[in-house]
């Protein structure tokens, strides 16, 4: 969202399924391999995208990225323009965009690029090999704004970088040190700096003018909390929990994302993932957590909602991305969540009665609330209901539903 510059490199986004019968019907890109929004001048290239029912979705002025060699295999739509997309020429007659549609020859997808929502009208050049029926981006002809040229150049040509992992990690290090970033992307790129050279460490002895800054980082970020949190989880996955516990009661943490781990760990390292160990103490902990968003939160929050067995596909907490303020307008909203059991139910659509059912988790209704049609905001009270999560399930006169999980703490 809203990145520059960026790229997207050599991902596999694949999904294990039998059948797939999802990648037939058009989800509106609920489910994309890549999701782009507002982003600029990026570079998407080399991804390979496997039963994914949008391949990539292209959302908003995206003007100057490259989609570039990237195999999309087996979906309802390969690539999707939509929300008033803006993109411009793709590759060149000497070199063509190179992007596969296959399973075969792309004939399983709808659409291989679907003009949803598409802001521009200029005629958009898609340059492919000619001698390539799996690069064709319209071979049904169901294109208005994109042209394909044909060119006999070959496409994804792929020359030798003997260093460019490195340059790679060198360049994340002085991003790093950006003071304009945000810490949150700094402690992320710092993580996966430290993970990428414990798993080669070759990487800081290759000869190259690399090595000295990696070595550096290396030693500093080995010994910091950062070394100490991945000790801790390489411990946890060789299945030690007692070295892990000692370990984790040792730490102390030096920010939100650490504090997390922490929490998460000390749970882990006790009961091993036994889910059915999870006493109220330890719910009280990890709830919290469960429904922080990732970004501030980081990895420890996906932990938690396994835990917990929260659902993965609910959309207020699965997403990674903050609210899109450019598309996502919700017709209800529920806040402060969580909450001591007052919270309030607003909408700016509100124009006949609701009716709002809360359930505790073993699917017990617990109190039914009318919500008045001629306040945008109505307040409820659930005082007498013990801590825990609920679900809160709002039904409007024509049938429309709305869900949210709620916590409560007092």
């Amino acid at each position: 969202e809203s990145c520059r510059g960026l790229e997207v490199l050599a991902n596999h986004v694949t999904r294990t399924c039998v059948g797939c019968s999802d990648n037939t019907v058009d989800l509106g890109d609920k489910i994309a391999g890549i999701h782009e929004v507002m982003g600029m001048g990026n570079k998407i290239e080399l991804n390979e995208i496997t039963n994914i029912p949008t391949g990539i979705s292209i959302n908003g002025n995206c003007a100057g990225t490259q989609y570039s060699c990237n195999i999309l295999n087996n979906g309802y739509e390969g690539f999707r323009l939509a929300n008033g997309a803006v993109i411009t020429d793709q590759g060149s007659s000497a070199s063509p965009s190179g992007n596969k549609w296959l399973e075969p020859l792309g004939i399983n997808f709808t659409f291989r690029i679907n003009e949803f929502n598409l802001a521009t009208t200029t005629p958009i050049n898609w340059w492919y090999n000619n001698i390539a029926p799996e690069e064709e981006p319209d071979p049904l002809g169901n294109l208005g704004s994109i042209g394909p040229i044909q060119t006999t150049s070959n496409s994804c040509e792929i020359t030798n970088c003997s260093y460019c992992d490195q340059e790679r990690l060198a360049q994340l290090i002085n991003n790093s040190n950006n003071s304009q970033i945000s810490n949150e992307n700094r402690y992320y790129n710092h993580n996966f700096i430290l993970r990428s050279i414990s798993d080669s460490m070759q990487l800081m002895y290759s000869g190259s003018v690399y090595d000295i800054p990696l070595q550096n980082f290396f030693s500093l970020y080995s010994l910091s909390n950062l070394g100490v949190i991945k000790s801790i989880n390489d411990v946890l996955n060789m299945g030690d929990t007692e070295l892990a516990n000692i370990l984790n009661e040792a730490f102390i943490s030096s920010n939100l994302i650490e504090a997390n781990q922490r929490v998460v760990n000390n749970y882990e390292s006790r009961f091993n993932c036994d889910t059915a160990a999870i006493a109220d103490s330890d719910f009280v902990r990890l709830a919290p957590i469960a429904y922080q968003l990732p970004y501030f939160g980081g990895e420890a929050v996906f932990r938690a909602r396994s835990i917990l067995g929260i659902d993965l596909n609910d959309t207020q907490l699965s997403s990674r991305l903050a609210e899109v303020k450019n598309f996502v307008t919700p017709d209800f909203l529920l806040y402060p969540n969580p909450n001591s059991g007052n919270f309030y139910v607003s909408s700016k659509y509100f124009d006949s009665l609701a009716i709002l059912r809360i359930y505790n988790m073993q699917a017990q209704l617990i109190s039914t609330i009318e919500l008045n049609e001629k306040n945008s905001c109505n307040l409820v009270s659930l005082n007498g209901v013990p801590n825990g999560l609920y679900q809160v399930v709002l039904t409007t006169r024509n049938n429309f539903q709305k869900t949210w999980k709620v916590l409560i703490q007092k």
